[in-house]
Protein backbone atom coordinates (compact mmCIF):
# COMPACT_ATOMS: atom_id res chain seq x y z
CA UNK A 1 0.00 0.00 0.00
CA UNK A 2 1.23 3.51 -1.04
CA UNK A 3 1.32 5.78 1.68
CA UNK A 4 -0.48 9.13 1.05
CA UNK A 5 1.47 12.55 1.30
CA UNK A 6 0.13 12.81 4.83
CA UNK A 7 1.19 9.39 5.50
CA UNK A 8 4.92 9.66 4.41
CA UNK A 9 7.68 10.76 6.97
CA UNK A 10 10.50 13.10 5.97
CA UNK A 11 13.84 12.05 7.64
CA UNK A 12 15.47 14.48 8.66
CA UNK A 13 18.81 15.74 7.44
CA UNK A 14 22.23 14.63 9.19
CA UNK A 15 23.79 17.06 10.81
CA UNK A 16 26.84 18.37 9.68
CA UNK A 17 30.02 17.72 12.02
CA UNK A 18 31.55 20.88 13.64
CA UNK A 19 33.87 22.68 11.85
CA UNK A 20 36.06 25.36 13.06
CA UNK A 21 34.32 28.32 14.59
CA UNK A 22 33.83 31.11 11.98
CA UNK A 23 35.75 34.41 12.62
CA UNK A 24 35.89 37.32 10.92
CA UNK A 25 39.09 37.87 8.66
CA UNK A 26 42.25 39.03 10.21
CA UNK A 27 42.32 42.37 10.53
CA UNK A 28 44.68 44.55 8.76
CA UNK A 29 48.08 46.33 9.32
CA UNK A 30 46.25 49.72 9.04
CA UNK A 31 43.37 48.40 11.48
CA UNK A 32 45.73 47.37 13.91
CA UNK A 33 48.04 50.00 14.49
CA UNK A 34 44.47 52.34 14.33
CA UNK A 35 43.78 50.54 17.38
CA UNK A 36 46.63 50.58 18.93
CA UNK A 37 47.04 54.15 18.96
CA UNK A 38 43.46 54.76 19.84
CA UNK A 39 43.97 52.56 23.16
CA UNK A 40 46.78 54.60 24.43
CA UNK A 41 45.52 57.96 23.38
CA UNK A 42 42.79 56.94 25.57
CA UNK A 43 45.00 55.14 27.95
CA UNK A 44 47.94 57.37 28.49
CA UNK A 45 48.63 56.80 32.29
CA UNK A 46 48.43 53.14 32.06
CA UNK A 47 50.03 51.84 28.81
CA UNK A 48 52.76 54.59 29.21
CA UNK A 49 53.67 54.29 32.99
CA UNK A 50 55.58 51.26 33.02
CA UNK A 51 57.79 52.19 30.26
CA UNK A 52 58.59 55.64 32.12
CA UNK A 53 59.37 53.78 35.31
CA UNK A 54 61.65 51.26 34.18
CA UNK A 55 62.91 52.35 30.63
CA UNK A 56 63.49 55.94 31.32
CA UNK A 57 65.11 55.88 34.15
CA UNK A 58 67.95 53.48 33.08
CA UNK A 59 68.61 55.59 29.90
CA UNK A 60 69.20 58.33 31.74
CA UNK A 61 71.40 55.99 34.17
CA UNK A 62 73.20 54.69 31.30
CA UNK A 63 73.72 58.39 30.13
CA UNK A 64 75.28 59.33 32.98
CA UNK A 65 77.71 56.38 33.16
CA UNK A 66 78.98 57.26 30.33
CA UNK A 67 79.51 60.81 31.32
CA UNK A 68 81.21 59.43 34.21
CA UNK A 69 83.34 56.87 33.08
CA UNK A 70 84.62 58.85 30.13
CA UNK A 71 85.00 62.05 31.44
CA UNK A 72 86.59 60.95 35.02
CA UNK A 73 87.51 57.29 34.89
CA UNK A 74 89.03 56.57 31.18
CA UNK A 75 90.25 59.87 30.00
CA UNK A 76 92.21 59.42 27.25
CA UNK A 77 89.34 57.61 25.89
CA UNK A 78 87.70 58.85 22.23
CA UNK A 79 84.59 60.19 23.40
CA UNK A 80 83.51 62.42 20.54
CA UNK A 81 81.57 59.60 18.35
CA UNK A 82 80.23 56.46 19.42
CA UNK A 83 81.55 53.91 16.71
CA UNK A 84 85.73 55.39 17.93
CA UNK A 85 84.85 54.50 21.51
CA UNK A 86 84.05 50.96 21.27
CA UNK A 87 86.50 50.91 18.40
CA UNK A 88 89.85 52.03 20.88
CA UNK A 89 88.08 51.79 24.19
CA UNK A 90 90.12 49.85 26.99
CA UNK A 91 88.71 46.54 27.22
CA UNK A 92 87.59 47.43 30.75
CA UNK A 93 85.92 50.62 29.62
CA UNK A 94 84.63 48.05 27.09
CA UNK A 95 83.27 45.30 29.67
CA UNK A 96 81.70 47.90 31.48
CA UNK A 97 79.84 49.61 28.48
CA UNK A 98 78.69 46.62 27.70
CA UNK A 99 77.58 45.68 31.21
CA UNK A 100 75.45 49.13 31.34
CA UNK A 101 73.82 47.89 27.98
CA UNK A 102 72.54 44.79 28.52
CA UNK A 103 71.27 46.66 32.12
CA UNK A 104 69.46 48.93 30.39
CA UNK A 105 68.25 46.39 27.41
CA UNK A 106 67.11 43.96 30.53
CA UNK A 107 64.53 46.69 32.26
CA UNK A 108 63.63 47.70 28.77
CA UNK A 109 62.12 44.54 28.42
CA UNK A 110 60.48 44.68 31.68
CA UNK A 111 59.17 47.39 30.79
CA UNK A 112 58.08 46.38 27.46
CA UNK A 113 56.42 43.00 28.61
CA UNK A 114 54.60 45.29 31.68
CA UNK A 115 52.99 47.35 29.10
CA UNK A 116 51.90 44.16 26.96
CA UNK A 117 50.23 43.04 30.15
CA UNK A 118 48.84 46.90 30.54
CA UNK A 119 47.68 46.71 26.94
CA UNK A 120 45.91 43.47 27.53
CA UNK A 121 44.42 44.58 30.63
CA UNK A 122 42.75 47.00 28.58
CA UNK A 123 41.53 45.11 25.48
CA UNK A 124 39.96 42.90 28.32
CA UNK A 125 38.15 46.15 29.96
CA UNK A 126 40.28 45.89 32.94
CA UNK A 127 42.30 48.57 34.92
CA UNK A 128 45.64 46.89 35.49
CA UNK A 129 47.49 48.90 38.69
CA UNK A 130 51.14 49.77 37.95
CA UNK A 131 52.39 47.39 40.24
CA UNK A 132 50.44 44.67 38.43
CA UNK A 133 51.47 44.95 35.36
CA UNK A 134 55.40 45.19 36.67
CA UNK A 135 54.54 41.78 38.76
CA UNK A 136 55.24 39.32 36.12
CA UNK A 137 57.78 40.96 34.12
CA UNK A 138 60.16 41.26 37.34
CA UNK A 139 59.12 37.74 38.91
CA UNK A 140 60.18 36.31 35.84
CA UNK A 141 63.27 37.98 34.89
CA UNK A 142 65.16 34.97 34.05
CA UNK A 143 62.96 34.31 31.27
CA UNK A 144 62.88 37.72 29.93
CA UNK A 145 66.74 37.62 29.94
CA UNK A 146 66.77 34.75 28.41
CA UNK A 147 64.66 35.75 25.53
CA UNK A 148 66.43 38.90 25.36
CA UNK A 149 69.65 36.88 24.80
CA UNK A 150 68.05 34.56 22.57
CA UNK A 151 67.12 37.90 20.24
CA UNK A 152 70.00 39.31 20.91
CA UNK A 153 72.12 36.12 19.29
CA UNK A 154 69.92 36.49 16.30
CA UNK A 155 70.53 39.96 15.63
CA UNK A 156 74.12 39.15 16.00
CA UNK A 157 73.77 36.55 13.36
CA UNK A 158 71.82 38.59 10.87
CA UNK A 159 74.68 41.30 10.79
CA UNK A 160 77.24 37.73 10.12
CA UNK A 161 75.68 36.71 7.60
CA UNK A 162 74.59 39.96 5.95
CA UNK A 163 76.94 39.43 3.08
CA UNK A 164 75.16 36.09 2.12
CA UNK A 165 71.28 36.74 1.61
CA UNK A 166 69.81 33.49 1.94
CA UNK A 167 71.50 33.40 5.51
CA UNK A 168 70.86 37.16 5.95
CA UNK A 169 66.76 35.97 5.20
CA UNK A 170 66.72 32.78 7.34
CA UNK A 171 67.56 34.93 10.09
CA UNK A 172 65.59 37.62 9.62
CA UNK A 173 62.64 34.70 8.92
CA UNK A 174 63.31 32.67 12.28
CA UNK A 175 62.94 36.46 14.10
CA UNK A 176 59.61 36.93 12.93
CA UNK A 177 58.74 33.83 13.62
CA UNK A 178 59.76 33.95 17.07
CA UNK A 179 58.75 37.73 17.61
CA UNK A 180 55.87 37.23 19.50
CA UNK A 181 57.43 34.38 22.25
CA UNK A 182 57.95 37.07 24.61
CA UNK A 183 54.09 37.70 24.72
CA UNK A 184 53.38 34.12 25.02
CA UNK A 185 55.97 33.90 28.10
CA UNK A 186 54.08 37.00 29.98
CA UNK A 187 50.91 36.60 29.21
CA UNK A 188 50.15 32.72 29.05
CA UNK A 189 52.76 32.03 31.93
CA UNK A 190 54.74 29.35 29.49
CA UNK A 191 58.63 28.70 29.82
CA UNK A 192 61.00 30.63 27.94
CA UNK A 193 61.55 27.68 25.46
CA UNK A 194 57.15 27.06 24.96
CA UNK A 195 57.00 30.45 24.32
CA UNK A 196 59.38 30.42 21.70
CA UNK A 197 57.74 26.95 20.57
CA UNK A 198 53.92 28.96 20.26
CA UNK A 199 55.16 31.78 18.76
CA UNK A 200 56.68 29.78 16.10
CA UNK A 201 53.19 27.89 16.08
CA UNK A 202 50.91 31.20 16.28
CA UNK A 203 52.82 32.62 13.22
CA UNK A 204 52.48 29.53 10.98
CA UNK A 205 49.83 31.13 7.80
CA UNK A 206 50.12 34.52 8.91
CA UNK A 207 53.98 35.47 8.23
CA UNK A 208 52.38 38.37 5.96
CA UNK A 209 50.51 39.75 8.47
CA UNK A 210 53.35 39.59 11.35
CA UNK A 211 56.02 40.62 8.29
CA UNK A 212 53.26 43.60 7.23
CA UNK A 213 52.80 44.83 10.69
CA UNK A 214 56.49 45.30 11.65
CA UNK A 215 57.31 46.95 8.09
CA UNK A 216 54.76 49.34 8.90
CA UNK A 217 56.00 50.10 12.38
CA UNK A 218 59.80 51.16 10.33
CA UNK A 219 58.27 54.73 9.46
CA UNK A 220 57.07 55.20 12.58
CA UNK A 221 60.28 54.44 14.44
CA UNK A 222 62.25 56.80 12.04
CA UNK A 223 60.07 59.38 13.02
CA UNK A 224 60.36 58.58 16.75
CA UNK A 225 64.00 58.82 16.04
CA UNK A 226 63.93 62.02 14.25
CA UNK A 227 61.78 63.60 16.79
CA UNK A 228 64.17 62.12 19.28
CA UNK A 229 66.98 63.37 17.87
CA UNK A 230 65.28 67.30 17.32
CA UNK A 231 64.15 67.36 20.44
CA UNK A 232 68.10 66.48 21.80
CA UNK A 233 69.15 68.98 19.92
CA UNK A 234 66.36 71.86 21.18
CA UNK A 235 67.21 70.97 24.53
CA UNK A 236 71.17 70.82 24.69
CA UNK A 237 71.64 74.33 22.25
CA UNK A 238 70.85 76.68 25.32
CA UNK A 239 73.85 74.73 27.29
CA UNK A 240 76.58 74.12 24.33
CA UNK A 241 79.50 76.92 24.24
CA UNK A 242 81.44 76.81 21.03
CA UNK A 243 84.27 75.35 22.07
CA UNK A 244 82.69 73.18 25.18
CA UNK A 245 86.10 70.61 25.54
CA UNK A 246 85.43 67.09 26.60
CA UNK A 247 83.04 67.28 29.53
CA UNK A 248 80.85 69.98 28.01
CA UNK A 249 80.68 67.18 24.97
CA UNK A 250 79.97 64.64 26.78
CA UNK A 251 77.13 66.32 29.34
CA UNK A 252 75.32 67.47 26.43
CA UNK A 253 75.59 64.05 24.26
CA UNK A 254 74.40 62.96 27.86
CA UNK A 255 71.84 65.07 28.30
CA UNK A 256 70.73 64.44 24.73
CA UNK A 257 70.05 60.68 25.55
CA UNK A 258 67.47 61.06 28.11
CA UNK A 259 65.55 63.57 26.21
CA UNK A 260 65.49 60.90 23.31
CA UNK A 261 64.74 58.44 25.71
CA UNK A 262 61.60 60.30 26.73
CA UNK A 263 60.79 60.77 23.16
CA UNK A 264 60.74 56.89 22.46
CA UNK A 265 58.79 56.23 25.19
CA UNK A 266 55.51 56.65 23.41
CA UNK A 267 56.97 54.70 19.77
CA UNK A 268 57.62 51.89 22.40
CA UNK A 269 54.42 51.69 23.71
CA UNK A 270 53.18 51.90 20.20
CA UNK A 271 54.99 48.62 19.08
CA UNK A 272 53.77 46.61 22.29
CA UNK A 273 50.58 47.57 21.74
CA UNK A 274 50.46 46.82 18.25
CA UNK A 275 52.02 43.28 18.78
CA UNK A 276 49.41 42.59 21.39
CA UNK A 277 46.79 42.84 19.40
CA UNK A 278 47.99 40.61 16.89
CA UNK A 279 49.24 37.86 19.69
CA UNK A 280 45.74 38.20 20.83
CA UNK A 281 44.34 38.16 17.52
CA UNK A 282 46.34 34.90 16.49
CA UNK A 283 45.43 33.05 20.16
CA UNK A 284 42.31 33.61 19.99
CA UNK A 285 41.76 32.32 16.25
CA UNK A 286 44.19 29.17 17.15
CA UNK A 287 41.88 28.12 20.12
CA UNK A 288 38.51 28.26 18.14
CA UNK A 289 40.23 26.35 15.54
CA UNK A 290 40.41 28.27 12.64
CA UNK A 291 42.80 27.08 9.92
CA UNK A 292 45.72 29.72 9.27
CA UNK A 293 46.28 31.14 6.36
CA UNK A 294 47.69 34.11 4.52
Amino acid sequence: MTPTEEQRTEIPPVPEAPGPSKRAPMPGVKAILGSSLRLIRRNRKQTLLPLTVTMLPFVCLAAIAEFVLLNNVYTDAPYDSIARVIEHAPPGLQATLAGVSWILALFSLVGFAATVVAVKGVMEGRKVPLSQALDPAFTRMGGLFALGALAFALWTLAALLAVTVIGALFVLFVMLRLSLALHAFILDGTSALESCRRAWRLDQGHMLHVLGLFIALIPAGLVAIFCALVAAVIVTIPFAPSNPGREGTLAIGAIGVSVAGVVLVPFVALVAAATTILYTELKGREDAGTPPRN
